[in-house]
């Protein structure tokens, strides 16, 4: 983190920061729609949620009590006429934001500061990443999260059904979660990411962020969603959407919030964001820190549509006229047309069924008018009956009721308060949530579940389970069928349903109602009795859908067409798949023991797009699964796919996964090290030749930890499998650090071939990336133990995770494996991030060894090639004066008084040589006699100025100084005092032939108090050069280099860059040499 912060402070340095706030905290005044607190109650609500720089101000502050007031509010008096007839009072018994469950409040977010100054500075958002505040940058990061959050729970609901988080589930958040306009932002942005990395090559030796051109890592996202536990099952193209949706979101929250217009040199402070949010109603309710979503309403409660449903696109909706010539009566119409929609979509509560349906009708034509005229044409969906009764119990108003029946007497006796007026969503949000709902289960009807799962949502203290993977009774109720077709699956759905009552006597009369392949016949989702029986773990059923014929390896149909309503992860799955899925061990085993295919019908013989039944329990991390599926005969090596033969549209959907990868990448040490025992049979044509070894970019046989040779790869003898604790990474490890993660050894005792073909390598080296990229450092250690090489990516993101949690051991450890690795392979990580990161590290190591280590390398780095000498400066003009008028009175016209002697010049010859001297002679005065004006110095010996004025006196020429070694130090102060250029660049020239590892800290020392750039960058290419030594026998060096100061930092800082030009140089000679 030292380093990330570092890092922030530099950027922003130019920034002038607007406002005092310490901590990005909520604003009790941008955020309150309830009536007003009591003392009491608002200091705890501002303990909570508490702005220090006092929020959006007094504008805000108002707006929030005349929304707590209706009675007195501007907003509630000027509500359109159709909500006149209902009670909006708020009751005395007021709803304070306190009663409503809150958002949880993150601990770690995968994204730092910096990431965000980052986007901000190289995205959409570049043109005002100048009037970016610190204060702003801070509060943008922390009101982030709360984005993070709901969509991490949309998310982990959606993932509940398949215990397995793909891309489509995070798309179906961002849809369920974001208005339509802010939605396809997002996914678009996440399509973009996704295209770029599924087409990147340099899979290995870059970051995934850099592969799909983000800047949040999307290992951290990873990571962060393994932790949360999203899903057992994390596809990293998951991850990718993730970071992809949440960094377009940080551009459009300061874009909608602060404008696009230029704002000059106005410095944004967090008030200013603040105040932009609650004026946009998409934004405003998305960082609330409730966990509902308010949906439709800004920050004083006001209703109204978004953005892209304005009066006018709604006119230019309703209008027929293609030709754009209407009369004034059609004018009229449209208008009314258009402001009737605008009431339908904007209702909040309704009297009768009939009313809610006709409401509902229209504005879903309205909806799919507008979806299709700026995307794809896409599948009308409707509403079944028991949506409409449950939407209806939702928001029927008794008020609304009893005034469109008048007959009906209302109750004299309330037993229920009905929902606050300004708890309601519009029902245009009613529709986009449900919907999504909808169109994430590939149905055409929506159902009573969508829309309690809106419900839960967008209404306070609403709670739902989330909806399991299962027959679905609205796919018979489409009205796209016929009747027959209608009727056909009515039966089948019945069927279906008896088999997972879990009643065996059923069984027979079940199978009697199903088509003509009975016990194997297709759900509309695409699945088989037996795969349902799987999927609960009804050992039970699966004993008897076997003895009745069902087939164990029938596989979930890939044909769109015919079966639209599969769920994309799961086609092609067997009955195994799902056993596996949902970890039902006994299932698995009756399963298997029954003949099932261990691979799930995954075969090596053509190209693989489904992942295996042990690729699902290695990602989940079942370690018994595992073992019992390599007991019987699963290949750990066998990949998801041939990436390089795939079609474009195929990798969109994953990345070359095998076994080991998806137990690497999800961070389970014990499944990887089980995986590593199992067997294999390498094929000739899979040994890696010398060339192809090469190629990868390092030799195997590379110097490990203790300087041992690690020849397991080019080993063709049967070997073992080490251990993840090898005795290589025991000499570097400590036993205590690695006490809790040490494995068990039962199964590692087995001698192996482990002589590696091209996919072995391949799969080992992608283990690796992954595990590295999302911070798991014991599983890339046990690689690399294996002999596995590093690349510099993978490298760097070991040591950042080592330093990060402090694990010193294996920071010494990495840094004396240094040497393996290739940092030319990808000069520009290694430039930008690895290179700051080992300075960072070797400032704030402690452990001489290491320190001792990094020095060295630093010197190997830089080489022992001569530093660049540095060159004398030649006067441009030079005017040389006759040395007998040095400090003589005759025609002198200026006096100086140094160590109480007098030293007689001239104007004219000090003027023309410095500005110094000159804005010292026009300030001066004559003195008392009439004489000469009199010039005080009194930081300067008399010695030091009069070799000054022979320099000045002899035009510049530096060939008359006699300058002694202890005279150096003072004459390049006076010669910086009086900007004397030509003269400091002698001493710097001077003062670099006399370094030496004794006084080379003092030299750096004077040379930057006096701006000596020249002697700087030398004294730096001289510390380099010999770093290693300075660090053993100077004490000076070693106190200056490990300082926290400021003066440490720029110490740091100025070695840093003067390496990297140095190596920048060599790099790029080398590149043109190879030319």
């Amino acid at each position: 983190m030292a380093a990330e912060v570092a890092d922030l402070t530099s950027p922003l340095e130019s920034l002038s920061l607007a406002g005092t706030n310490d901590s990005p905290t909520d604003s009790p005044h941008s955020y309150s729609f309830s009536s007003s607190h009591s003392p009491s109650q608002s200091s705890r609500s501002s303990h909570r949620d508490s702005d220090k720089s006092s929020g959006l101000g007094l504008t805000l502050r108002t707006l929030s009590q005349d929304y707590a007031d209706p009675e007195n509010s501007e907003v509630f008096r000027d509500a359109p006429s159709g909500y006149e007839t209902m009670d909006t009072r708020i009751s005395d018994e007021a709803i304070y934001p306190e009663r409503f469950h809150r958002l949880a409040e993150l601990e770690h977010v995968p994204w730092t500061d910096r990431d965000v100054l980052i986007v901000l500075q190289q995205g959409r958002t570049k043109e005002l990443s100048g009037n970016i505040s610190l204060e702003l940058l801070q509060r943008l990061s922390y009101l982030l999260q709360r984005p993070l959050v709901r969509l991490a729970n949309e998310t982990q609901r959606l993932c509940q059904a398949l215990c397995k988080c793909t891309k489509h589930e995070i798309i179906a958040a961002i849809k369920i979660l974001l208005s339509k306009s802010l939605g396809d932002s997002c996914i678009n942005a996440c399509y973009k990411a996704g295209t770029l990395y599924a087409m990147s090559t340099n899979n290995f030796k870059q970051s995934k962020s850099a592969q799909c051109g983000l800047h949040f890592s999307i290992g951290r996202f990873h990571r962060w969603m393994i932790d949360s536990q999203i899903a057992l099952r994390v596809q990293e193209m998951a991850a990718v959407y993730l970071a992809a949706c949440l960094e377009n979101l940080l551009e459009e929250i300061l874009l909608l919030a602060v404008g696009r217009d230029q704002l000059g040199g106005l410095i944004l402070g967090a008030s200013a964001l603040d105040y932009g949010i609650s004026n946009v109603p998409e934004l405003w309710g998305l960082v609330q820190p409730w966990e509902h979503l308010i949906c439709g309403r800004n920050s004083t409660g006001m209703i109204s549509l978004p953005s892209t449903l304005s009066m006018a696109s709604l006119l230019s909706g309703s209008s027929g006229d293609s030709t754009g010539r209407r009369t004034r009566g059609q004018m009229r119409a449209d208008s009314v047309m258009a402001k009737t929609l605008e009431q339908s979509l904007l209702a909040t509560c309704v009297g009768t069924l009939t009313e809610l349906g006709d409401l509902v009708s229209q504005s879903m034509h309205y909806w799919y008018n507008k979806s299709s005229a700026h995307s794809k044409p896409q599948h009308m969906v409707t509403w079944g009956p028991s949506a409409l009764h449950t939407l209806y119990y939702y928001m029927r108003c008794s008020q609304l009721e009893h005034a469109d029946n008048p007959d009906l007497t209302p109750p004299s006796i309330h037993l229920c308060a009905e929902r606050p007026y300004y708890h309601q969503p519009p029902l245009l949000e009613w529709i986009r949530v449900a919907t999504a709902h909808a169109e994430y289960r590939l149905s055409y009807v929506v159902d009573a579940d969508d829309v309690r799962q809106a419900g839960r949502l967008l209404l306070p203290d609403v709670d739902c389970p989330p909806r399991q993977f299962g027959t679905d009774e609205s796919l018979c109720t489409s009205r796209h069928l016929d009747a027959q077709t209608c009727a056909t699956r009515f039966l089948e759905d019945t069927a279906f349903r008896m088999l997972a009552c879990g009643r065996s006597d059923l069984v027979p009369q079940a199978l009697a109602l199903l088509g003509g392949n009975k016990v194997n016949s297709y759900s509309q989702q695409g699945l088989t009795p037996l795969m349902y029986a799987c999927m609960r773990g009804d050992e039970a059923m699966v004993h008897i859908l076997l003895d009745a014929g069902a087939a164990l390896d029938v596989t979930v149909p890939n044909d769109v067409q015919r079966y639209p309503c599969v769920h994309p992860e799961v086609r092609q799955w067997t009955a195994l798949h799902f056993a596996v899925v949902h970890g039902h061990f006994a299932v698995v085993q009756l399963l298997l023991d029954r003949g099932a295919d261990v691979e799930g019908k995954v075969t090596t013989e053509e190209d693989n797009f489904v992942e295996t039944p042990l690729q699902l329990a290695a990602a989940a991390g079942h370690y018994e699964l595992v073992n019992l599926m390599l007991i019987h005969g699963a290949d750990p090596f066998l990949p998801t796919y041939q990436k390089s033969e795939l079609s474009f549209k195929d990798s969109t959907q994953g990345s070359y996964n095998d076994a080991f990868t998806m137990a690497a990448s999800h961070g389970h040490m014990n499944v990887l090290s089980r995986l590593l025992t199992s067997p294999f049979k390498p094929q000739t044509s899979d040994i890696l030749s010398l060339e192809e070894i090469l190629a990868e970019g390092t030799m195997p046989n590379t110097n490990h930890c203790d300087n041992r040779h690690i020849d397991r790869i080019q080993s063709h003898s049967e070997q073992t499998f080490i251990n993840p604790m090898t005795e290589n990474i025991y000499m570097c490890i400590d036993e205590v650090i690695y006490e809790d993660v040490k494995l068990n050894n039962n199964c590692s005792n087995k001698k192996t071939n482990t002589s590696l073909g091209k996919f072995q390598l391949r799969s080992f080296q992608e283990s690796m990336y992954n595990g590295a990229e999302n911070g798991y450092l014991d599983i890339a250690m046990e690689l690399r133990g294996m002999g596995v090489p590093w690349t510099i990516h993978t490298w760097t993101q070991s040591i950042y995770t080592a330093h990060a949690t402090r694990r010193k051991a294996i920071v010494q450890c990495l840094v004396n494996d240094f040497s393996s690795i290739r940092y030319e392979e990808n000069k520009e990580e290694f430039l930008e991030e690895t290179l700051p990161l080992m300075f960072d590290i070797f400032r704030s190591s402690k452990n001489d060894v290491s320190s001792e280590e990094l020095a060295r390398i630093f010197s190997n780095m830089y080489g022992k090639a001569p530093l660049p000498i540095i060159q004398e400066l030649r006067p441009a003009t030079p005017t040389q004066i006759d040395s007998r008028y040095i400090n003589n009175p005759e025609m002198s016209d200026i006096k100086f008084m140094i160590d109480n002697k007098p030293f007689y010049a001239h104007k004219i010859i000090l003027a023309n040589a410095s500005n110094r001297f000159k804005t010292m002679m026009m300030s001066s005065k004559k003195g008392a006699d009439g004489g000469p004006a009199i010039i005080e110095i009194n930081d300067i010996s008399y010695h030091i100025f009069e070799l000054v004025m022979q320099y000045l006196y002899n035009g510049g020429s530096v060939g008359c100084l006699k300058v002694n070694a202890k005279d150096v130090f003072e004459l390049l102060g006076a010669a910086n005092f009086f900007l004397l250029e030509g003269l400091q660049r002698h001493c710097e020239v001077l003062m670099s032939h006399r370094l030496s590892v004794d006084n080379c800290c003092a030299i750096y020392k004077h040379a930057k108090l006096f701006s000596a750039h020249e002697l700087v960058k030398y004294c730096e290419g001289y510390i380099l050069q010999n770093m290693a030594q300075l660090l053993k026998s100077n004490e000076s060096f070693r106190k200056l280099i490990h300082s926290q100061k400021t003066e440490g930092q720029e110490v740091h800082n100025g070695l840093l860059a003067t390496i990297t030009r140095r190596l920048e140089a060599k790099l790029s000679m080398s590149k043109s040499s190879k030319v």
